[in-house]
């Protein structure tokens, strides 16, 4: 709703003004933005008022857009488009929105949109356009459907702890402005950008094939990212695997194998175990065992799809 208060004219009206202040002495500026005496509606920047519209429409023209601004473009056109706020048009024509469009949360034009990105629909109800608004005022638009295609894993896997070893098999699409995908970035199934990517991590190539870089999506937009081979970790370990538990803890501990683990000198359920330090080749599946900070104790671990699924302190 407008917000009704007193302010003091260095004029009779409004119409007539060049400044509006908040005392009567005249010495001190209102605030940027929109006012209005009813018969007149204008804007004053730096203390100055701009151009006198007549009220009580003053060109305002509802449309279709998001609800809250977003940080840059690619957030805002993974939105819903089911809002209505309103614009006034530089031309007093409804002929659709357009940079230098001032643009309100209300019908009576007293409330500017906060700054940041929304988007609007367009002819193709697959290619949303979004925008930026400064300061009340639209700035720039871009197209939602410049995508472009990458590989990816398949399906969203629950947690960060073994998206690293699932296959890439599928082709999605990204809003992308970089080499690799980034936080922010908008990640769609199909080219039109019409289905969003399921929320939950994925992992994507780069250009050491070895090392994927996993993300994590939240409403077709990633939110996190990092490097498979990031922070791999040596521990010493038996060489190959047991089929069962049974004679485990006496196994030879001969070699160095890669943990992603942030527990070491122990493994945990989850952590991600490797051949090599580049995270090439995962271990394969079975029970090992591997040396701790008691070498009288060893730690027992079964490993299924390069992850390690259960644990056992040998001194137990």
């Amino acid at each position: 709703m407008p917000i009704t208060t007193n302010y003091y004219l260095n004029a009779p009206t409004l119409s007539t003004a060049t400044a509006v202040f908040t005392d009567a002495a005249l010495t001190i500026c209102a605030p940027d933005g929109y006012y209005s005496d009813t018969i007149v509606r204008r804007r004053q920047v730096g203390c100055v008022l701009q151009v006198a519209q007549t009220c009580p429409d003053c060109c305002i023209f509802s449309f279709t857009t998001t609800t809250s601004a977003q940080e840059n473009s690619n957030t805002a056109c993974a939105q819903p488009i089911d809002n209505t706020y309103y614009y006034q048009p530089i031309d007093c024509l409804d002929s659709g929105l357009a940079a230098g469009d001032p643009v309100f949360y209300d019908s009576v034009a007293s409330i500017p949109l906060d700054n940041g990105w929304y988007s609007i629909p367009t002819d193709d109800p697959e290619c949303p356009m979004s925008y930026q608004v400064v300061s009340g005022v639209v700035t720039e638009f871009l197209s939602c459907c410049s995508l472009l295609p990458y590989t990816s894993s398949t399906e969203p896997f629950p947690n960060s702890e073994g998206v690293c070893v699932q296959e890439m098999l599928s082709t999605y699409y990204t809003n992308s402005v970089t080499p690799t995908l980034v936080i922010g970035d908008a990640v769609y199934q199909d080219s039109g950008g019409a289905s969003i990517l399921g929320d939950g991590w994925y992992i994507t190539p780069t250009e050491t094939p070895e090392c994927p870089l996993a993300y994590e999506v939240l409403g077709g937009v990633i939110i996190n990212t990092f490097n498979c081979c990031a922070s791999l970790l040596p521990y010493n370990s038996s060489v190959d695997p047991l089929p069962e538990f049974s004679g485990v803890c006496g196994q030879e501990i001969l070699i160095v194998y890669y943990t992603n683990s942030a527990t070491l000198p122990y493994l945990t359920v989850g952590d991600l175990v490797y051949q090599d330090g580049g995270g090439t080749t995962t271990l394969l599946d079975g029970w090992y065992v591997m040396e701790t900070d008691v070498p009288e104790c060893p730690l027992a671990y079964e490993v299924l799809g390069g992850i390690v699924i259960n644990t056992y302190n040998c001194c137990a």
